[in-house]
């Protein structure tokens, strides 16, 4: 007996491998870009979630709506149209059950198999698993240190035009660089020249540091001039991972579209987190723990590179102005794979840069002595034991 063709494509996340082979284990974990458990507002969910249960129980726990939970929708509205996008209304939003779905959602309403998807390489696996999956030939633009390589974009779109651009402008995973706003705006207007999508996905934007600024941040949507620009966004990285609540922002058309996918998938996303993730925000909860999530995870990050300067000073990187995550170039000849194991066997955990590249055309020798760390999980103290062992 046979699998379909979908389910023979499937491969396993190489980030999620080195999750599961060390889940349950006393480890220091550079791996996966989780935040620190000392961020979730238990407290604030907890005396929420009991009011909600008290006063609210059958709305929090009945079926809900597959676009979203009305009230949320009109919240994230809000909220995104003081991020720059001023014409954001209820109808360009849909709730997803976090940003892998977003991915998966998008990807399914946007490709047919064999469709030209570009994306930053290094890129996030889990977005290049998602387009693979639905049959896309996915194609790497290097990353530079301003964001994607615009010469190597322009080239491969004058040879084929996508059916979109997947981009991370804020602090990318893994690479945790910051697109200039300059290139924003030269993506979206290559965009709409040449008739193809752009995905952005803004996981970290808020979780910026004290070399940037809210201006910095501004997505790339808001330079979208005829609605070319699918935008997502995520709580999971500022509020909770668990509660798997996740925003599309598209044309209202592509919402409908949207909509129907997510109705065959899960038929709409837990109408008690979206209660209490709406509740979060409009208390003030949301915008009063920004700061000192920006000031924790920068007390991270500052650790991580001054542990990075003083055990491996041959290696090459640029310091991450927010997010989760440094970019490690090691000297020629390293093979970051080789020293997984050993790493893992003394306690240390990290992910090997292979996994990250887009595409064939990827010198493998580069590949192989790269290294994605994640600041967010561990403390000062043990990023600095884990990075001189």
């Amino acid at each position: 007996m046979d699998y379909s063709a979908f389910a023979q494509r499937l491969q396993p996340s190489a980030i999620r491998s080195v999750s599961k082979a060390i889940h349950g284990k006393k480890v220091i974990s550079f791996a996966g870009g989780m935040p620190h458990p000392s961020t979730f507002p238990h407290v604030e969910l907890a005396a929420l979630a009991a009011e909600v249960l008290e006063t609210r129980s059958a709305e929090a726990l009945q079926y809900g709506q597959t676009q979203g939970y009305q009230p949320l929708l009109e919240t994230v509205s809000g909220y995104l149209r003081g991020r720059g996008l001023p014409g954001i209304t209820t109808d360009n939003l849909l709730i997803a059950a976090g940003s892998q779905q977003a991915l998966d959602l998008v990807g399914r309403i946007l490709i047919d198999a064999g469709d030209l998807v570009l994306m930053e390489s290094p890129g996030y696996p889990g977005a290049s698993a998602a387009f693979a999956n639905l049959g896309a030939r996915v194609e790497g633009i290097p990353v530079l240190a301003d964001g994607p390589d615009l010469d190597v974009l322009e080239e491969k779109v004058r040879r084929e035009v996508p059916k979109f651009f997947y981009t991370t402008p804020n602090f990318a995973n893994p690479a945790g660089v910051l697109v200039s706003m300059e290139k924003r705006k030269k993506i979206a207007e290559m965009a709409e020249r040449h008739g193809f999508w752009v995905v952005e996905d803004d996981a970290y934007g808020e979780l910026f540091f004290a070399e940037a600024s809210p201006a910095d941040i501004v997505p790339l949507k808001a330079f979208d001039q005829s609605g070319c620009v699918i935008y997502m966004q995520t709580f999971s990285k500022t509020i909770s991972p668990g509660l798997r609540v996740a925003a599309i922002a598209a044309p209202a058309a592509a919402i409908e579209r949207l909509e129907m996918t997510k109705q065959v998938a899960d038929m709409f996303t837990s109408s008690f987190t979206q209660i209490l993730v709406n509740e979060f925000i409009v208390r003030g909860h949301f915008a009063a723990r920004l700061p000192a999530l920006r000031s924790l995870y920068q007390s991270r990050r500052d650790a991580m590179d001054q542990a990075l300067r003083a055990n491996f000073p041959e290696a090459r990187w640029v310091t991450p102005k927010g997010g989760f995550f440094f970019w490690l170039e090691m000297p020629e000849g390293t093979d970051t794979q080789a020293l997984l194991a050993p790493a893992l066997d003394s306690g240390v955990a990290f992910m090997p840069g292979a996994c990250f590249f887009v595409g064939h055309n990827v010198d493998p020798s580069q590949a192989a002595r790269t290294i994605r760390l994640a600041y967010s999980r561990e403390s000062e103290a043990d990023i600095a034991r884990g990075l001189a062992q």
